[in-house]
């Protein structure tokens, strides 16, 4: 079974084989803050990850809206 974890450390590492910036998020006194941010010169992702057949939370759904 692929867990949420597996498929972290494998964006991690191909963030890092293509020299790309991956930063893992935290609000501060907020919750349902996506995962990861990535980033290359021309562009920036907001990256929530999921096991396979998992949901965002609707406080999750609700922070993507915004974001």
């Amino acid at each position: 079974m692929i867990r949420e974890k597996d498929i972290e450390t494998y964006l991690v590492r191909q963030a890092l084989k293509h020299s790309l910036l991956l930063r893992k998020c935290q609000w501060v006194g907020h919750n349902h803050c996506p995962d990861r941010l990535l980033m290359s010169p021309k562009l920036t992702v907001w990256v929530e990850l999921k096991a396979p057949n998992k949901k965002p939370r609707a406080g999750q759904l609700r922070e993507h809206d915004r974001l």
